[in-house]
């Protein structure tokens, strides 16, 4: 299923939605490649796409590397 669909009911009292929150930043210079490399404990810069990489379920680039976007899912559980 796409992002944002919902999935079937399951059995039982409770049915599950599926939520996708995606976020998107934009960089007007010159793009980029990903690299993800984890930083050094006390590294004050180099943890963006160490952290993006590590909380979202999934992520990536468009646009030469100006925008980052990245998913992140979230079952809940609804009553019936």
């Amino acid at each position: 299923m796409g992002p944002g669909a919902d999935r079937p009911e399951t059995p039982g009292p409770h049915r599950r939605a599926r939520d996708v929150v995606r976020v998107e930043v934009i960089d007007e210079g010159r793009g980029f490649r990903p690299s993800v490399r984890e930083p050094r404990a006390d590294a004050e810069g180099g943890w963006g796409l160490y952290l993006v990489d590590q909380l979202a379920d999934r992520w990536g680039v468009r646009d030469d590397g100006r925008v980052v976007w990245a998913e992140l899912e979230s079952e809940i559980a609804l009553s019936a």
